[in-house]
């Protein structure tokens, strides 16, 4: 029974969203076959609840909106039968952005009461995107080139697999499987900067699971994600001295001439042939034009293949924290 479960969860994860011939998809059983049909029957109303989802605009920072989506994530679930945890945003504790996250959605659906050795699924997706309210991008489209095409913040990352998730329990529901089993929903709005709110309760529930899924996009030719690279986030501010640009010049203590310099040593850290990454992604610093810049401060991230090269990232990291090639200056790094 529990077999027979996870193999209609993995076809309606590829089916739901990208309705795939069934030839590219491997032999199907008669009842797989029918879910598939039923589905496809569906895949006007999947792209009007897609188009909806991605015109809520859930940017990280963003709390109304992210309060709002998470209203339209529980409702369907509540309809299935789900009884709904909706724990409030908390603060980040990032440096420099005091802003809460949205709120954690937890949906749980036990099986019945009588169905022995049921099999305990967790189904996990984010619902908070990269783009802001500030960003041009907030509107789902159809290329017109490829009319099977979605265009829209987050339609692959990640809520056209949340559409996914979403209708594979309803059709679970009308063939009656999902009453074979146990299932726990969690949608969370911190993702994009680390879930460092939503973790804890992710791990604890994915040890209670015999089996989860997580929506994130498949690869290009459809294949399964079964594991995705590590990652990091920091923080590097650096401290200098301020002075007037004309008058004090060499009073100064440029921060942003500090920062540049560690930027460089940085990104030479990244080794494609061992899968290590380094990106500055965003800098900021001084105040105006004729002052030597007293602070400056870049966010990076950080992308690793195995575990066992965190220490080694780490203290490269802390190396160019230390090492101050202007005099005077000194360096911090969060993360």
């Amino acid at each position: 029974m529990g077999m027979r479960l996870v193999r209609a969860a993995v076809l309606l994860t590829f089916v739901g969203f990208w309705l795939a011939p069934v030839s590219a998809r491997g032999t199907l059983d008669a009842d797989e076959v029918q879910l598939k049909r039923a589905l496809e029957a569906r895949s006007g109303e999947m792209l009007e609840t897609l188009r909806l989802w991605v015109g809520t605009n859930t940017g990280s920072f963003n709390q109304v909106g992210l309060e709002r989506c998470s209203k339209m994530l529980a409702e369907p679930l509540s309809r299935l039968g789900f009884a709904l945890e909706i724990v409030p945003g908390k603060a980040l504790g990032l440096p420099g952005r005091p802003t809460q996250t949205g709120p954690l959605v937890i949906a749980r659906r036990p099986a019945p009461s009588g169905v022995e050795g049921a099999p305990r699924f967790l189904l996990v997706g984010h619902y908070d995107t990269v783009f802001e309210l500030s960003s041009p991008f907030q509107r789902l489209r159809i290329d017109p080139n490829d009319p099977g095409r979605a265009i829209g913040p987050g339609v692959a990352d990640m809520k056209g697999g949340l559409v996914v998730l979403l209708f594979a329990l309803q059709a679970l529901a009308e063939s009656g499987d999902l009453d074979r089993a146990g299932w726990t929903v969690i949608f969370n709005a911190d993702e994009e900067v680390g879930s460092l709110v939503s973790r804890a309760r992710i791990e604890a529930e994915a040890r209670r699971a015999d089996y989860g899924f997580v929506f994130e996009a498949v690869r290009p030719d459809g294949a399964m994600v079964r594991s995705r690279r590590g990652v990091g986030q920091f923080r590097l501010e650096v401290s200098g001295v301020a002075a007037h640009a004309g008058q004090a010049h060499a009073k100064g203590r440029s921060a942003i001439h500090e920062l540049a310099l560690k930027v460089v040593r940085l990104e030479a850290l990244t080794d494609y042939s061992r899968g290590i990454t380094f990106n500055v992604g965003t800098i900021e610093g001084g105040t105006k034009r004729n002052i030597v810049p007293e602070r400056a401060y870049a966010w990076v991230d950080v992308r690793y293949d195995d575990s066992a090269q965190a220490k080694e990232i780490l203290e490269g990291l802390q190396l160019i924290v230390q090492d101050s090639a202007v005099k005077g200056t000194r360096a911090d790094l969060w993360g």
